[in-house]
């Protein structure tokens, strides 16, 4: 799977950072401090932006950003944990898929299903291509349960699927790992696998040995716990690299 300069395939060190910025300044500095050369793919965490309950702010706030970043491709995340703010979140996701600029849309599987498929048509109508992820803050779910729901994500149409969970014991790396290798050689859509937490950085720097197609590194904020420098990811895969 190939978008813009980027490939996601099992292996690829892809590193994708995530923009936390409240403001359209606060970003554009965010985005300034950036080695953007070393970042494969930017995140808009758009549920941090100030005026993300205004249309023309976030279609102009887009224009803005896809004019810095150039050619680095763009996931569009509005990350909503409470369900009486799901509508505002959906009609945001439908504004923007009316807009230019981004490659991905990132939904939350917890979603209602026929509220995924919709958005999954319009996106790839669109040709925007859609992460449908998973985020457990308290551990890692057991093998089975992993595989259904990868199933599942790639039944609601999902490009990529990615699953963050929480490593509490060694085991739990080992189990993510695992599960990741075998799952990505028995799907063609891939997968984004990490562990959060401590040693949740093991999952952030390995996890493309084991069929990951990407890892989250930190910008000015780490978006989740866990997450290392996007500049020592970087100089750890350069580390790693092939001869």
């Amino acid at each position: 799977m190939r978008i813009r300069h980027v490939t996601l395939a099992p292996g690829e060190k892809n590193i994708c950072v995530s923009l936390m910025s409240e403001t359209w300044a606060l970003l554009l500095e965010e985005i300034r401090s950036l080695p953007l050369k070393k970042i494969d793919i930017l995140e808009w965490r758009v549920d941090q932006y100030r005026d993300k309950d205004d249309m023309e702010a976030i279609t102009e706030t887009l224009r803005l950003l896809r004019q810095e970043i150039k050619e680095i491709p763009l996931i569009f995340t509005y990350r909503e944990q409470t369900r009486e703010h799901e509508d505002a979140c959906f009609h945001l996701y439908e504004h923007v898929l009316q807009e230019d600029g981004i490659d991905f849309i990132d939904l939350e599987q917890s979603y209602p299903v026929e509220k995924i498929r919709e958005l999954v048509t319009q996106a790839h109508q669109k040709g925007v291509f859609v992460i449908v992820s998973h985020h457990d803050f308290v551990g890692t779910p057991d093998r089975e349960w992993i595989g259904h729901y990868v199933k599942r994500a790639v039944d609601l149409g999902a490009d990529v699927v990615k699953l963050a969970v929480t490593a509490t014991t060694p085991e739990e790396v080992l189990r993510l790992w695992e599960t990741t290798y075998l799952l990505s050689r028995a799907n063609d859509v891939p997968l984004m696998t990490m562990a959060m937490g401590h040693l949740g950085r093991f999952s952030r720097i390995g996890g493309h040995v084991f069929g990951s197609c990407a890892t989250f590194a930190s910008g000015q904020r780490c978006s989740a716990p866990g997450q290392l420098p996007v500049a020592d990811v970087y100089r750890l895969y350069q580390m790693l690299a092939d001869e």
